[in-house]
């Protein structure tokens, strides 16, 4: 069976850019939500896996330039309608649903006394910015306390949704550059965006940490070298070759791991571990272009495909399960722990199945 076939997938998932899709990127995404999860079950044993989240933001730059470009395609005001139609009908539906059902049982499983702050941040995902809630109320992502906040993990969505309101009009914008100067274009302006965003990113993690982990100003550079790779990938593919990209390929997962597996400890500067992240899944997505097999059978394989088409899902299930299962029992127990996961999965793939598919390839 092909990994793009790994889940019975509605009929024309199988058809829409097919000449655009890369399994190994869906593996990404595996990868990326195993450690989101493994961290807030076991965040002793797991503690750089919070870092699956610049993974997906990485993706998510990568994914959204080329979709945005093949949209535009079609005229501006024609491009962006179907370019926030995608979106909309990508996100919103397996969200709302996501939210209506954990208030419903936020209000039978939690306490009445906590749940103010809860409502508050599910009242802020609803309009795309749980992240600014959660910086104005100074709400620690690594505080205990988030943990029993069944929305936590909808920061990250409010970060992209904010993106993709500015990103069309940066693209519009490099792409009149490119028309008015032969030394200026797209790929440019969105690298000096890049840099300043990690710039102020660096400042707030010294002087903000809060604010550089919510603030979506301190976190667009790492969608945004995402998607300088989408513009350049096929001249890197053409400079370095088929050789030099499984080589660059082969370093970039190694840079992946060792920024996974090394404790906070080892660095002078946390902040190092993030720009590593970053970069080696940028460098694995703009050299994943080739017949690099051996790099690309490991990102395509089955199991991590079949995990990475459910990825939105269980990012957003996973900590909703965990949070009501710390309500209401001990998830340090290990039958308690699997009981979780094995919920999480079913109600994840009900989610894909039910929700995800059907909107997301409406009236297409």
């Amino acid at each position: 069976m092909h990994p793009s076939q790994a889940l019975h997938l509605h009929p024309k998932s199988t058809i829409e850019n097919k000449a655009y899709y890369r399994p190994d990127i869906d593996g990404l995404r595996g990868i990326a939500v195993g450690l989101v999860i493994l961290y807030h079950l076991f965040p002793r044993l797991f503690k750089n896996g919070f870092l699956g989240v610049d993974v997906f933001f990485v993706i998510s730059g990568f994914v959204v330039t080329q979709a945005l470009r093949r949209d535009l395609t079609q005229g501006i005001f024609n491009g962006l309608v179907r370019f926030y139609a995608r979106r909309i009908k990508r996100i919103l539906p397996a969200l709302y649903v996501n939210i209506a059902v954990t208030i419903t049982l936020s209000c039978l499983l939690i306490p009445p006394s906590d749940l103010g702050s809860i409502f508050k941040t599910a009242a802020s995902a609803v309009v795309g910015a749980s992240n600014v809630a959660l910086l104005y109320a100074r709400f620690d992502y690594f505080s205990p306390d988030l943990a029993l906040n069944p929305f936590m993990q909808t920061w990250s969505l409010g970060i992209e949704e904010q993106f993709y309101l500015v990103f069309p009009s940066l693209l519009i914008m490099g792409s009149y550059l490119t028309t008015a100067s032969r030394r200026l274009n797209a790929g440019h302006l969105l690298s000096a965006l890049a840099a300043l965003s990690l710039l102020y990113w660096v400042d707030r993690q010294f002087y903000a940490p809060v604010s550089a982990f919510y603030n979506p100003l301190a976190r667009f550079w790492e969608l945004l070298i995402g998607a300088v790779m989408a513009l350049n990938k096929d001249a890197i593919a053409s400079f370095v070759g088929e050789t030099g990209d499984l080589f660059l390929q082969y370093l970039a997962l190694a840079l992946l791991v060792l920024a996974l597996s090394l404790s906070p400890a080892h660095f002078p500067l946390n902040n190092f571990m993030n720009i590593l992240v970053v970069s080696s899944s940028a460098l694995v997505l703009a050299t994943g272009m080739t017949s690099s097999r051996h790099v690309n059978g490991v990102l395509g394989s089955a199991p991590l495909v079949w995990i990475g088409k459910l990825s939105y899902s269980l990012y957003l299930w996973h900590h909703c399960v965990f949070t009501f299962a710390r309500w209401n029992s001990d998830l340090s127990r290990p039958l308690c722990a699997l009981v979780a996961l094995l919920l999480m999965v079913a109600i994840s793939y009900l989610s894909y199945r039910f929700i995800e598919i059907p909107f997301r390839y409406a009236s297409e």
